[in-house]
């Protein structure tokens, strides 16, 4: 217990003092090395240790529940993963997963999907996450399983245009999916969705989503940078270009960018911009 206080306060090192001291008062006393597992394979600066996690899950193994074995297996497989033994993950995985429990299910099916697509075949994990969503039904996905199917349909690459345009769509409505499918509001969700929207050249989604990006900073108190506008007046201006020019994409871009230049007015950028966008309503300058 008091570990715990120490390590939400984070006293990292008087928290593993705490836990090493319940070990050598009881060595068969299991959760203190579950806590100990836990501890290194947390994935943060002076904590985490993946050769400290395995010794410690394996202690803990030998002591726990073995009622529990779905979850003492996915521990092992999980270790495996971040281990880079994806080869080992997948097979501990499908060993254990025809008795899993409901509860475990989902998770072996996730890993095996997303340890096929880090040793790089993306078509098993296609295949893999593609027969798990037909099993448990899109409409029960969470939001994990839509970052996965977002980065798995992201590696596909198909040499037929159109096929590519397909997998392309598929990979970011998922990542939207992904970003709006439960109520945490997250700046790092929004502007990875932004810049995907972005790369994929569909500007008028990446301009909503530096937009949504945007509004949550204000949303959350902080300030907006001089970026965050020009973003979302750049991406609108993009979008504009067609067979024929979309006027209201036009003017969209001109309100970010007077957003911008008000934000910011002694930065030139935001008065050029919105030069750029109403010159683009009136290209051949008849209205001043």
């Amino acid at each position: 217990k008091e570990g715990h206080v120490n390590y939400n306060a984070k006293l990292l090192q008087q928290a593993v003092n705490d836990y090493a001291k319940a070990a050598s008062l009881d060595p068969n006393y299991a959760p203190v090395f579950y806590e100990l597992y836990q501890f290194y394979y947390t994935p943060r600066k002076d904590q985490f240790s993946l050769p400290k996690a395995k010794e410690y899950l394996q202690k803990y193994l030998a002591l726990s529940d073995q009622a529990d074995r779905s979850k003492n297996e996915y521990y092992l497989a999980s270790i495996m993963f971040l281990d880079k033994d994806y080869d080992g993950a997948i097979s501990k995985a499908k060993s254990v997963l025809p008795h899993a429990n409901d509860a475990y299910k989902a998770k072996f099916e996730r890993l095996i999907a997303d340890a096929y697509l880090q040793k790089g075949d993306s078509l098993s994990a296609r295949k893999s996450v593609d027969d798990y969503v037909a099993k448990v039904g899109e409409s029960k996905l969470e939001p994990l399983d839509f970052k996965l199917l977002s980065e798995i349909y992201g590696r596909i690459k198909y040499q037929d245009s159109a096929t590519q345009a397909k997998i392309d769509q598929k990979a970011l409505g998922y990542l939207e999916k992904y970003a709006t499918s439960d109520t945490l509001k997250d700046l790092d969700r929004y502007e990875t969705v932004a810049r995907a929207f972005q790369n994929a050249r569909v500007f008028n989604k990446a301009a909503e989503w530096y937009q949504r990006y945007l509004d949550l900073k204000k949303e959350q108190k902080e300030k907006p940078a001089a970026v965050d506008y020009y973003n979302i007046g750049l991406n609108y201006y993009r979008a504009s270009a067609g067979v024929t020019t979309d006027t209201s994409m036009l003017t969209k871009a001109g309100n970010a960018f007077a957003d911008l230049s008000a934000s910011y007015p002694d930065l030139t950028t935001g008065y050029y911009w919105r030069g750029m966008a109403a010159a683009g309503k009136d290209v051949e300058a008849k209205n001043g």
